[in-house]
């Protein structure tokens, strides 16, 4: 177990990183790897210029829209920029704060306006659908971009009929984009609306093509660097391992959990996908349906001694009564009994909303909430199987 404690506190004086300075460093030398903060923010690189070498602003009065062009989706490619050094260290928010202030209300209204063709492609890949964490209508300098994800320093774009009228101003805007080493793609609205699977494809390849992604190259997983929410993700799947909660569970009753370090960078990076994959999983955010159903129509209500589990017998899956005659059906034993530190949590979960009307949103997200628990119970297997021994290796 680490001598150093995982987090120290703020400053009074304001919002600082809360990772322990010496705790990075004990991980970077047995990792042999470089932890980069979000914090890194390069200087502001040179705005575009014309022919005669002016620099370019807008027209007064004139709002920048979202968009580069060239390098058109499945049908041109994916544009690589010679040099990736800028977006490998560029932070995620990138924009100087007063200018930030100023396009902060145009990117919240297209946000909440959003195209058709915008729309649906946001619904792909919201929730790290594809394996990268994009963020909509996002500020870059003094742009806007309809979709970017940072990790892997690519920008999507989804062109409407305007953008036939803007092709030199975006040639000028992608150029710029493309000389702080961002990668870009752009598809048309028709392309979104009626290719998504293709468009999708496409997307996810220069996610994880090793040729394309700066963060599969030399200074990427499996590299030479490490990222806070990789630390997260690892810690994440470190304490949900149910040999660690049994190992230690005498100190975890009177103290912090301590953070076991690995010296191990294959087994790192496999914790940290548990651990990401975890805490998607409890965010709750694009479960798919599941067979878990609640087939008997009442008045919804849970009644007092309620809920009471019946276990599976005969061919029947096992039941959780909410009232005499209702009950949510499909819920293996496991998963009923299943603890997060003392609350047994489908009880716990009912129990909390005696005398309630359950909604139909309530009946759905309980589903959810049995869902998460079954994924749950799988991925912590799995971590423990990783592990070979204990203390790590």
């Amino acid at each position: 177990m680490p001598d150093h404690i995982f987090l120290s506190y703020a400053r009074k004086d304001g919002r600082v990183p809360n990772l322990n300075p010496a705790f990075v460093r004990e991980m970077e030398q047995r990792l042999g790897l470089r932890f980069v903060s979000e914090s890194e923010t390069p200087p502001p690189g040179p705005l575009p210029v014309n022919e005669e070498g002016e620099a370019l602003s807008p027209a007064p009065g004139k709002q920048e829209v979202p968009s580069p062009p060239a390098g058109r989706g499945f049908r041109g490619g994916v544009n690589l920029p010679e040099s990736r050094d800028r977006a490998e260290k560029t932070s995620p928010w990138n924009t100087p704060p007063k200018l930030w202030e100023k396009l902060k209300p145009l990117a919240r209204e297209m946000r909440h306006e959003p195209t058709a063709a915008e729309d649906s492609l946001w619904q792909a890949l919201r929730g790290q659908q594809l394996g990268g964490k994009f963020r909509r209508q996002h500020t870059i300098e003094r742009f806007i971009v309809d979709f970017y994800c940072h990790e892997a320093g690519l920008i999507i774009e989804v062109d409407g009929e305007s953008h036939d009228y803007t092709q030199e101003e975006d040639a000028v805007r992608q150029a710029f984009l493309e000389s702080l080493g961002y990668r870009v793609i752009r598809f048309t609205n028709e392309e979104v609306l009626t290719e998504l699977p293709s468009v999708l494809m496409v997307i996810k390849e220069a996610l994880h093509r090793e040729d394309l992604n700066p963060l599969f190259t030399e200074k990427g997983p499996g590299g030479e660097v490490f990222t806070p929410e990789d630390l997260f993700h690892y810690a994440y799947a470190i304490f949900h391992s149910p040999t660690y909660r049994a190992r230690y569970a005498e100190f975890l009753k009177i103290d912090f959990p301590r953070l076991p370090l690995t010296s191990d960078v294959s087994l790192f990076r496999q914790l940290c996908e548990h651990g990401r994959a975890l805490v998607n999983l409890h965010l709750m955010k694009n479960l798919p349906q599941t067979e878990i159903t609640f087939p008997i129509s009442g008045d919804s209500v849970i009644a007092r001694g309620y809920p009471r589990y019946v276990e599976p017998k005969d061919g029947q899956r096992g039941r959780v009564y909410i009232n005499p005659t209702q009950y949510f059906e499909g819920i293996a034993p496991d998963l009923w009994e299943f603890h997060i530190g003392g609350y047994q949590v489908l009880d716990k979960w009912l129990k909390d909303r005696r005398e309630r009307t359950l909604r139909f949103e309530d009946a759905q997200h309980y589903k959810g909430i049995v869902f998460v628990l079954q994924e749950t119970i799988q991925h912590m297997e799995a971590i423990d199987e990783l592990i070979p021994v204990w203390p790590l290796p």
